[in-house]
């Protein structure tokens, strides 16, 4: 991608605010929609399989459709995070980074998929895990580890931790991008609306029916993603985000009173580094399956990632993709979904939390 130099920041550290505005700079120049204007590196074999969750629907004895978008399958060990990387990369491009920094916890699949980005792609990775050093190095982590990022385990908040390992790394002379507000969530939203539009084609090309509702495991970003490609189409469609943190716990109260009002907020954002004007229906997002913590595996998310795989060969972690699993089945059980509504599970991927968290599995239960 060929630079321009009047959106190019001479700042040593490209921080979430610099890289917005450089990137928000091309959206709004461009006459097209922003998941297709803004910088990006493909890296995603897309589009996401589609596919009928039918041995489910007989195990559960259901009439409600249950369909898939694997997009755990966009690439081997990859997730929903590939989709936000792709713009990550797009913008490392575009302002001359040679670095990235970011910060997570230890069941983080961003920073695992950020490390193997970085082995292939030999971007040097800067990554943070917000946690004690464990004791014995498994799941992402270790995986992390073997693609080779430099790895440091620090105490304190995300944000802070991030702008020192840049001010540190800036002195060495080195051009870190950093993956931080407001672009983190930018980069997110973009993903998702690209991953409505691919949904969308396939529909088109009858791959696949489209959904009465879509079901995600998300605390925001990817959720607003789908909510606001599909808004934007004008499709009459419900998304449902099966958050696997409590807004309560996630430290934002100083920047909102309440989850809602904290998406809004990011809804207003993301519209000025569009230049457009954006509207959601609707904003749903459902707390009710974070289980004992974030991070932390609940009962219902192991029974479903278990049945998952017994039902249809699909391996679910149980810290995201499980817990949202089972806030899809209740769904389905309470009667929420009439007979006959079509219902998408969007799979987010977290192999390495498969292993991480190989205890809590534990032995399957009889059957008889």
């Amino acid at each position: 991608m060929t630079l321009q130099p009047a959106l190019v920041n001479e700042a040593a550290i490209l921080d979430g605010p610099t890289v917005a505005r450089a990137v928000g700079t091309i959206i709004r120049a461009a006459d097209s929609r922003p998941e297709e204007a803004a910088p990006r590196r493909r890296l995603c074999s897309s589009p996401s399989a589609i596919r009928r969750l039918h041995r489910l629907e007989k195990e559960i004895g259901t009439s409600v459709e249950l369909y898939v978008k694997r997009d755990e399958s966009l690439r081997p060990l990859f997730g929903n995070k590939l989709r936000y990387i792709e713009y990550v990369l797009g913008a490392y491009d575009l302002l001359g980074a040679d670095c990235i920094i970011h910060c997570g916890g230890l069941c983080s699949n961003y920073l695992m998929q950020l490390a193997l980005v970085g082995a292939e792609c030999k971007i040097p990775m800067h990554l943070i895990y917000a946690a004690p050093r464990p004791d014995v190095l498994q799941g992402n982590p270790l995986l992390a580890a073997l693609f080779g990022a430099d790895i440091r385990y620090r105490t304190g908040s995300n944000s802070r931790l991030k702008a020192e390992l840049a001010e540190e790394i800036a002195r060495e002379g080195r051009r870190p991008l950093v993956i931080d507000a407001p672009f983190t969530n930018h980069s997110a939203i973009l993903g998702y609306m690209r991953a409505w539009s691919e949904l969308k084609m396939q529909v088109a090309q009858n791959e696949a029916a489209m959904p009465d509702h879509i079901m995600m495991c998300s605390a925001g970003n990817s959720y607003l993603g789908m909510r606001i490609g599909a808004d934007l189409d004008g499709a009459d469609i419900g998304v449902i985000a099966i958050s696997p943190i409590r807004f309560a716990d996630a430290g934002l109260s100083e920047l909102a009173p309440d989850r809602k009002a904290f998406l809004r907020k990011k809804i207003d954002e993301f519209s000025s580094f569009i230049g457009k004007p954006i509207s959601v229906r609707s904003i749903d997002v459902d707390e009710s399956f974070v289980g004992p913590d974030y991070g932390i595996p609940s009962l219902e998310g192991i029974a479903a990632a278990r049945l998952l795989a017994r039902t249809e060969g699909l391996l679910l972690d149980p810290i995201y993709s499980g817990k949202a699993m089972a806030g899809l089945l209740a769904y389905v059980r309470s009667g929420e979904f009439s007979a006959g509504t079509r219902v998408m599970f969007i799979h987010s991927g977290g192999l390495g939390n498969v292993f991480t968290f190989h205890d809590a599995f534990g032995e399957p239960p009889d059957r008889d």
